[in-house]
């Protein structure tokens, strides 16, 4: 797709049949706009599912914040998502877990962290009461405590100390269940949950932040054998969507037919989770072929982002290119069974931050608490076309005649 297009894409959203304030846009070189929003003015189109953190909201005044979250998460936005990493991962300020003292198999010492006391929580409460308690939220971990790992830290590659039925691995799944009650009993309750963000990265001793091991028959039997019976034994968990894989489409199909075509294993199991880092590397078409061989288990689109290759870790303000990798990785995706697709984060600093390892990228909102003001990139847009779509012809609708 061209930047022509994309500009049409922009055009379709000024026609002046839809009610709405206009982008007061704002050139960062040539064919790099954005679009401005600060205490007082905002565009006002919507976008579908992505990430939000709670670290974000510290970078804006009250009116532009709430400006910000509004513009996410009122009730006319019609289709939202939201994935809590639980503990730290990467987009964290620091590493740190939620029971540090080595050998609490019975996790005396967990406790939830400022981190979920003064932002997640809060925003999630917040959230649900703007959605009118619409708004979906799953979480994922990136690393069980250092104590638990082999490697003795949460960040680099580890997998879980001792044998697969032995204390780490049934303290991991009991750690699962403290975080949702620790939630529940603070007013939180999750649609969904990932087992383990991306586990192929802990097979890298010197991976630069937070994960965590573990292969398609070692997740199969944690589900089976500790995790799936742990959360159907509480009423606050019973029925959370549990998703598999968590990684890149190039695990798949094998990933999934190896948990999945486990009866016992596959009971507990409602999803596929998928990011999108080496889609370019297996074709979309891999997707169709899981969903054929697994039917029964929905395909979501759990992480995605631009500017996290080499020599790109940073936002590039008003960039369309990017706006078209977004569109195109999504249209192949809901071309191919996925149910959802979620962006990595809503909004980040003028750096791509904050993150506790410098790993920078880009986001569809950027912050500038200098100027208390925020950015809409065209990122956001070529979302909100696809939402657009998608609303649009669920209620019956038909897209103009001749529109791609």
């Amino acid at each position: 797709m061209k930047t022509k297009q994309m500009r049409k894409i922009y055009n379709f959203f000024a026609a002046k049949d839809f009610k709405y304030q206009p982008c007061a846009a704002r050139s960062f070189g040539e064919n790099l706009v954005v679009c401005v929003c600060n205490r007082t003015y905002c565009d006002n189109i919507e976008p579908i599912g992505d990430i939000q953190k709670g670290e974000t909201i510290q970078y804006l005044s009250d009116q532009t914040g709430k400006r910000l979250v509004r513009s996410k998460l009122s009730p006319e936005a019609k289709s939202r998502g939201i994935n809590v990493f639980y503990q730290g991962c990467d987009f964290s300020t620091r590493e740190y877990s939620y029971a540090e003292t080595p050998g609490d198999f019975a996790l005396a010492s967990f406790n939830l962290t400022e981190e979920d006391f003064l932002y997640k929580i809060p925003f999630i409460v917040q959230a649900q009461l703007l959605s009118g308690n619409k708004t979906r939220f799953f979480a994922s971990p990136w690393s069980a405590p250092g104590w638990m790992k082999t490697n003795g830290r949460m960040k680099g590659g580890g997998r879980l100390r001792g044998d697969e039925d032995g204390p780490y691995y049934k303290a991991w799944a009991n750690y699962f269940i403290r975080f949702f009650g620790e939630y529940h009993r603070n007013g939180v309750d999750f649609w969904g949950m990932t087992i383990q963000n991306e586990p192929e990265a802990g097979l890298d001793p010197n991976w630069g932040w937070q994960a965590m091991y573990f292969n398609a028959r070692m997740e199969r039997n944690f589900v089976k054998n500790l995790l799936g019976p742990a959360l159907k034994s509480r009423s606050y968990t019973k029925n959370i969507k549990l998703m598999i894989n968590d990684d890149q489409r190039i695990t798949l199909p094998e990933w999934a037919d190896t948990v999945l075509n486990d009866t016992e294993a596959a009971k507990y199991v409602s999803g596929i989770a998928i990011h999108w880092y080496t889609d370019k590397i297996k074709p979309a078409s891999v997707l169709t072929t899981t969903h054929d061989r697994h039917p029964n288990h929905f395909i979501l689109g759990t992480e995605a982002c631009t500017g996290y290759l080499p020599g790109e870790h940073k936002p590039l303000l008003g960039n369309w290119t990017r706006a078209e990798e977004y569109l195109t990785d999504i249209i192949e995706d809901l071309s191919n069974w996925v149910v959802g697709w979620t962006d990595w984060n809503l909004c980040l600093d003028m750096k791509g931050g904050p993150n506790w390892v410098g790993n920078f990228v880009d986001a569809p909102v950027i912050v500038d608490a200098a100027k208390q003001e925020y950015y809409k990139q065209p990122m956001w847009y070529a979302m909100a076309h696809i939402r657009y779509a998608i609303y649009f012809t669920a209620k019956g609708g038909e897209l103009p005649k001749g529109k791609k």
